[in-house]
């Protein structure tokens, strides 16, 4: 059987591709990518291959996407700002300061709001990017050998390495960094009003999201 591990932004790929760093792409028929594969180009390229993939509820995903950009990914990576996100960082420096901002009445500030949404690299790069939509999702299920959640990483990472048939002793990195975990003393903030404009902007990826949680429920259904 041959597997494609999938890195969504934020969902706790950095931990997991650390923690099979020794099980190197295309040994073992294993092949552990970056950020640039995405389930439809995965299928197309690699059609025998069986996916797995992280999630994350969007509102966290969202804060979390913000304040690694903020950083420049520091300090796991540096990754310097691109031009948009220089301008986005300069006018936003709270996750709740950009999502407040969608739905505000001044047509200035709620402009630059959206130009930041898609101009921040993993804010833009949310779930309908990597997975495309949910009648996708739902359509290419038989291509899903199991998805992780960011939030039950540690006991999903077990299962992960019973299906790749890791017995190798690896294991999560317990380094902060090497988990790129959002340092404490970054806000994680969201006002009520956030939170409702967050939700319309990312209504698509809660649909992904939910049928996601679905398909999870079943596979672990089955392991049972």
């Amino acid at each position: 059987m041959n597997y494609s591990v999938l890195h969504i932004g934020k969902t706790g790929g950095t931990a997991i591709r650390e923690a099979l760093k020794n099980v190197s792409t295309e040994i073992g028929g294993v092949r552990v990518f970056r950020h640039g594969q995405t389930f439809k180009k995965n299928i197309k390229e690699y059609p025998e291959s069986k996916v797995m993939f992280g999630i994350r509820e969007p509102l966290s995903w969202f804060v979390s996407a913000f304040n690694s950009r903020a950083r420049e990914g520091r300090p796991a990576y540096i990754n310097p700002h691109n031009p948009l996100e220089k301008i986005a960082f300069d006018i936003f420096s709270t996750p709740n300061d950009l999502a407040e901002s969608l739905s505000s009445t001044d047509l200035n500030v709620r402009k630059l709001g959206e130009f930041s949404m898609h101009g921040i690299f993993h804010v833009d790069r949310c779930l309908k990017y990597y997975l495309h939509s949910r009648d996708f999702v739902k359509k290419n299920s038989n291509y899903i050998e199991y998805i992780w959640t960011q939030e039950t990483l540690e006991e999903d990472f077990y299962m992960i390495k019973k299906l790749l048939q890791v017995d190798d002793g690896s294991r999560l990195p317990d380094d902060d960094v090497l988990r790129h975990k959002t340092p404490s003393s970054m806000s994680t903030h969201l006002s009520d009003k956030a939170k409702r404009n967050l939700y319309n902007w990312y209504s698509q990826d809660y649909d992904i999201y939910n049928e996601c949680l679905d398909i999870r429920e079943r596979i672990l259904e089955s392991a049972r």
